[in-house]
């Protein structure tokens, strides 16, 4: 009986050194688990979270390009005036029939300078490439000095439309506040497309701006 006894205590040692042993297994197991390991989750999957595009996000590009403009209806984009927009002007007359135009200026009749002496121009690209290149506005005789004409870079997406708005300068903002209203000449220049073989890159529009102040 005694001897008995003895069977049962040790065969009660042998198992709780068995319970022991794996206990240590798994916590061996459990550090040397990498990040796969420690993500996963039911069926091993990794867990991910899609947190989507903030604003940061959307604006992603290559260093030093420009964010993405703004498309929504209404809005009026202020690209600034770079390199090609500084030089263009002095258009003269051309003999012959001309090509279909690359752009169309939709502003007609009256438009309303907005505050901050701001000019909303509204370009339709009528290509199947981006209309690119510059946007002016000729008082005459008025403000013939350089640096007295407003003036903006163009960029349309192909067969979009898009409103632009082109800062006046302080003679053409004085004058259309001092007048209340001056017709003037908005030349859409899309030289900057390189389509000018097969369509009209220059094309003007007549309207009448109405000082908003």
């Amino acid at each position: 009986m005694a001897a008995m006894g003895g069977g049962r205590r040790l065969v009660g040692l042998g198992a709780l050194m068995v319970v022991l042993a794996l206990s240590g297994c798994g916590s061996s197991s459990k550090s040397g688990c990498g990040n796969s390991c420690a993500n996963a989750g039911s069926g091993g999957a990794v867990r991910t979270t899609n947190k989507g595009c903030a604003a940061n996000c959307a604006n992603a590009g290559l260093p030093g390009a420009p964010a993405p403009s703004s498309s929504g209806s209404g809005a009026v984009a202020e690209l600034g005036c770079h390199q090609y927009c500084q030089s263009a002007g002095g258009y003269g007359g051309g003999g012959g029939p001309s090509p279909p135009p690359a752009a169309k200026i939709l502003n007609q009749g009256t438009v309303s300078v907005l505050p901050g002496g701001v000019v909303p121009v509204t370009v339709q690209c009528a290509i199947s490439s981006p209309c690119r290149g510059a946007i002016l506005i000729d008082f005459g005789t008025a403000c013939t000095s350089p640096g007295e004409g407003g003036r903006s870079d163009l960029d349309v997406s192909p067969q979009s439309t898009r409103t632009i708005g082109v800062p006046l300068s302080s003679c053409q903002l004085a004058l259309v506040r001092r007048r209340g209203s001056v017709k003037v000449v908005i030349t859409a220049d899309t030289g900057a497309s390189g389509v000018c073989k097969q369509y009209d890159c220059v094309v003007p529009a007549e309207v009448t701006l109405r000082s908003s102040a």
